[in-house]
């Protein structure tokens, strides 16, 4: 009789440890909840911002603390499927419209035609209040849906990427003189396009460029200019010539079919990556102009990365300069 009481004193206690583990745990979880909900509301709103739209709202919706904040989360994100309901666009307009705080970055994915009015809509109602940036992309097999640069000349823009668009008059934002940072992918551009934004875009170091088409001379000739970073992946046409002049380039990128253009300087760069077509063979015109072109060029460049080039030919040319290059990498 003695044993089985022990036995379930013993059990009992062992029931009361973890009914006290669990309750420890649950307490523990109400402590992180009262310490989130007692953070003031400018620190909740950036944490929000480090979530996706769809978690932030969810998260404002499970609370009436954080009820209020829904209006001032400032990244606003949204993703338009083939199946998307147009309800819900009028419900996302809404949205917008009862946003009382600056929309600092706004993203758009779309792969639904025939919604541009109210895309147009949106880019309206989140450029008014000083947004910082936007990224806009349109991945359907339609026609490109037209964007009116007055939507896109913010004077607190920091960042703009555009994917698969035309911009009416893409001129104008040559005059964004906060403008750091700039993607342009799969759009038509002029050979004078690429000049005038570093030159007019007083602020911009980075300029990305991918699979656009119209163009076929990259000219900068600003040395007052602060681009830091020109990627130019090309996988179309060939580039004929880079005229460059700009003393803060410090990284330059190009992604060409063939290496058939010329520098028509010597480039002052720190890294230089040259990648061509792997899979297409090196000519011998294409292996002179590399040589006599391009290499002969580098004598300012310290980092050179180059990809499917013909390494034999390239190594024993290198062996015949005096190029200063720290490092060499071939893939």
């Amino acid at each position: 009789m003695t044993n089985k009481r022990r036995k379930n004193i013993n059990c009992a206690g062992g029931s009361g440890t973890k009914n006290n583990d669990l309750v420890s745990k649950v307490g523990n979880q109400r402590s992180v909840v009262d310490f989130i909900s007692s953070l003031p509301d400018d620190i909740l709103t950036r944490i929000f911002s480090m979530l996706s739209t769809k978690e932030a709202l969810s998260l404002c919706n499970s609370s009436r603390r954080f009820k209020h904040l829904s209006t001032t989360i400032p990244n606003v994100e949204i993703r338009v499927t083939i199946n998307g309901f147009f309800s819900k666009f009028q419900s996302f307009s809404r949205f917008l419209e009862n946003h009382d705080s600056v929309v600092e970055k706004f993203q758009l994915s779309n792969r639904t035609a025939g919604i541009i009015s109210h895309v147009l809509e949106w880019l309206r109602l989140v450029v008014k209040d000083g947004i910082e940036e936007i990224d806009l992309k349109f991945d359907y097999s339609d026609l490109c849906p037209h964007i009116p640069a007055s939507l896109l000349t913010a004077k607190t823009l920091k960042v703009l990427k555009l994917r698969r668009c035309i911009v009416d008059d893409l001129l104008s934002i040559t005059g964004l003189k906060s403008l750091k940072s700039l993607l342009l992918e799969d759009m038509y551009i002029s050979d004078d396009m690429i000049g005038l934004l570093c030159c007019h875009c007083e602020s911009l170091q980075d300029l990305a460029i991918h699979k656009c088409t119209g163009f076929g001379e990259i000219k900068i000739l600003n040395p007052r200019s602060k681009l830091e970073t020109l990627i130019l992946d090309h996988p179309y046409d060939d580039v004929d010539y880079f005229r460059l002049n700009i003393s803060s380039l410090k990284t330059l990128l190009i992604s060409n079919r063939r290496m058939n253009f010329s520098f028509i300087s010597r480039p002052h760069i720190d890294d230089l990556v040259l990648c061509r077509g792997a899979d297409l063979g090196i000519t011998e015109e294409e292996s002179e102009n590399m040589k006599v072109n391009i290499i002969n060029k580098l004598g300012n460049v310290r980092f050179l990365q180059l990809d499917g080039w013909a390494f034999e030919v390239i190594f024993i040319y290198f062996l015949s300069l005096n190029v200063k290059i720290c490092k060499l990498q071939l893939h």
